[in-house]
């Protein structure tokens, strides 16, 4: 079933008021989904948007790491990358 622009708009401020820090703009379904079991996971941030077509972007790597008490879900992998980027 799709979302109405009322729903969109509620998940948008949501997750504005979860991720004030951001760079970019945070878009999952499922914040608290485990996307690894692993410890530490490695991100590339391809520039593929035609938006980077004139720039000469290399892609970016950020490792990610959690304790043993931490799971690499959505949400810690958004708060990691806000702090590296």
């Amino acid at each position: 079933m799709e979302k109405t622009q009322e729903e969109i708009d509620i998940e948008i401020r949501q997750l504005n008021e979860m991720f004030p820090e951001s760079n970019f703009s945070p878009s999952l379904e499922e914040l608290d989904d485990k996307v690894s079991e692993e410890r530490e996971i490695i991100i590339k941030q391809d520039f593929t948007c035609y938006c980077y077509d004139n720039m000469n972007k290399r892609p970016k790597y950020f490792t990610i790491k959690c304790s043993e008490n931490e799971s690499l879900t959505n949400k810690y992998i958004i708060n990691e990358l806000i702090k590296k980027i």
